[in-house]
């Protein structure tokens, strides 16, 4: 191997995609068809926490193909599947021994987990594990989990 690069590709096409939920709609149609790229479309980092535990973050928006926008957090005993951004799906935890826990179990895997009090007000209390089935609205709650469920299970080893 003589070169290690995150960005090989030329010229980034713009296929018009909006982002998640449309977020970035208003902005999207004003985008160039192609533009060149003028750095690294990736990110590589060591996270050390306090209490011992270490991880890896990374994130490449660059290939090709199938786009893989998957968010794992692996622990001593299973490792989360995160949903991803403003899409009211549930966090997903995965044992060792098969188990998945994508209920109001993996409650118990977070003893610390508390919305702020605003936020609890606002949907229900503070210990909401994600949003109402009948709905696909995110809530505070699968927001505050889809964004920090990683930061908690590193430091509890989940």
């Amino acid at each position: 191997m003589s070169t290690v690069s995150a960005g090989d590709e030329k010229t980034r096409r713009n296929i018009g995609s909006t982002g998640p939920g449309g977020f970035y709609g208003r902005w999207s149609v004003n985008y160039p068809d192609t533009i060149e790229p003028t750095g690294e479309d990736a990110l590589y980092a060591y996270v050390g926490f306090e209490s011992g535990a270490s991880g890896q973050w990374i994130q490449g928006h660059a290939g090709h193909g199938l786009p893989n926008r998957a968010r794992h957090v692996y622990g001593s005993r299973g490792s989360l599947e995160c949903p991803g951004d403003r899409n009211g799906r549930p966090i997903k935890l995965h044992l060792d021994d098969g188990t998945v826990i994508d209920d109001e179990r993996i409650l118990e895997y977070a003893p610390s987990y508390r919305l702020e009090p605003l936020a609890a007000k606002l949907f229900g209390g503070e210990r909401v594990w994600t949003t109402a089935s009948t709905s696909t609205t995110p809530t505070a709650a699968s927001w505050h989990w889809s964004t920090t469920s990683w930061v908690t299970c590193s430091l509890t080893g989940a």
